[in-house]
């Protein structure tokens, strides 16, 4: 998104069908005809059969708003509710022209690639439920000309994106379902193994020091005390083992005397 506004007025006219999205939802049974010019903006109008008689001041407004003048759509809508001030239709069209969009639409929003064929309105139907919010949806990304979306270009959409409920799959006749890791049956295994102690070599260094100077003084039963916490600390030392051994030997040789 840039920072500033999206300058994307086309005095040729309006590119996208945005018009047509507005009016039929206002009336039903809609069909074209010709382009009319509208204070030097020109508008590709959609006037259903019946659904504009005596209400060309609000259609005039919307395509005033779609070509980006909001200075002239706020006098025909001002003019519209001078003489109808319940027109739903009008007082929504000035909100979005004189309200903050965030305000009106919330500051939450989620990144939307506009695609081609995209027009304001019918994102506004899309993601807001209500086509007539254009206005407020193209304010809401400083797009300055609702009729012509910025296609290829990201922009925002309040609100939180919908996510699509992924279905459980259906099972096939004839076939058991897969066990899951909840329900599948722990596997015995032939035989418990017993998780050999973990060693402790420093531990065991420190202890064979001190077991071999308590032999050199002597004491041959401490020596054999702590050579067997040694073993114990380190089991796979060969060396420890055999300074246990032999003064095992020596223990044994004493206490024979």
């Amino acid at each position: 998104m840039s920072n500033g506004p999206i300058r994307l007025y086309r005095r040729s006219g309006l590119a996208r069908p945005a018009m047509f999205v507005l009016m039929a939802a206002l009336s039903t049974g809609a069909c074209k005809s010709s382009s009319e010019k509208v204070n030097s903006a020109s508008s590709a109008a959609v006037t259903p059969a019946n659904g504009w008689a005596g209400r060309e001041g609000v259609k005039d407004a919307i395509a005033l708003l779609n070509a980006g003048d909001a200075a002239a759509a706020r006098k025909r809508i001002m003019t519209v509710l001078t003489k109808n001030p319940g027109d739903g239709i009008a007082r929504k069209l000035i909100d979005q022209i004189d309200k903050d969009p965030k305000l009106l639409l919330g500051s939450q929003s989620f990144p939307y690639m506009v695609r081609e064929g995209d027009s304001f309105s019918s994102l506004a139907q899309q993601f807001l439920g209500d086509p007539m919010l254009f206005y407020a949806l193209a304010r809401y990304n400083y797009v300055s000309v609702p009729a012509n979306p910025p296609v290829g270009r990201s922009i925002l959409i309040p609100g939180k994106p919908k996510t699509a409920k992924k279905a459980a799959p259906k099972p096939q006749p004839g076939k058991k379902p897969a066990a899951t890791a909840a329900t599948a049956a722990p596997t015995p295994s032939a035989a418990t193994k017993t998780a050999a102690p973990a060693s402790n070599r420093p531990q065991a260094s420190k202890l064979r020091g001190m077991a071999l100077a308590a032999m050199n003084s002597g004491a041959i039963d401490r020596a054999v005390a702590l050579l067997r916490q040694a073993h114990s600390a380190d089991p796979d030392n060969v060396v420890i083992k055999n300074d246990l051994n032999r003064a095992l030997r020596i223990q044994s040789s004493v206490r024979r005397k």
